[in-house]
C-alpha cells in the first residue's frame, strides 16, 4: 500500500493492477469521481494535496479499511 499523486499511477489502476482506496481531500475529487474520500472513513480528515491511497486490486475490503484508519490517523 502507497500514497501517490493520481497522475503517475493511474493507468495501472485502469489496466487493473492497482485499486485507487481513497483521495485525501475532503470530498471525492472530479479527477477520480469513482474513488471515496479518506474522510468517508475517517471522518475530518482533509489533506488539500490530491493524493490517492493504493493497493492490489484483489485487497479484500476488511483490510482496507483498517489500512486507511491507520495510515491516516493523526
Amino acid at each position: 500500500m502507497f500514497f501517490s499523486a493520481a497522475g503517475p499511477v493511474m493507468p495501472h489502476v485502469k489496466s487493473g493492477k492497482l485499486k485507487a482506496l481513497a483521495v485525501t481531500s475532503a470530498k471525492p475529487s472530479a479527477l477520480v469521481p469513482d474513488v471515496p474520500a479518506v474522510a468517508a472513513t475517517l471522518p475530518g480528515y482533509d489533506m488539500e494535496a490530491v493524493y490517492c491511497l493504493f493497493a492490489p486490486a484483489n485487497t479484500p475490503a476488511a483490510i482496507i479499511i483498517v489500512s486507511i484508519r491507520k495510515s491516516c490517523a493523526s
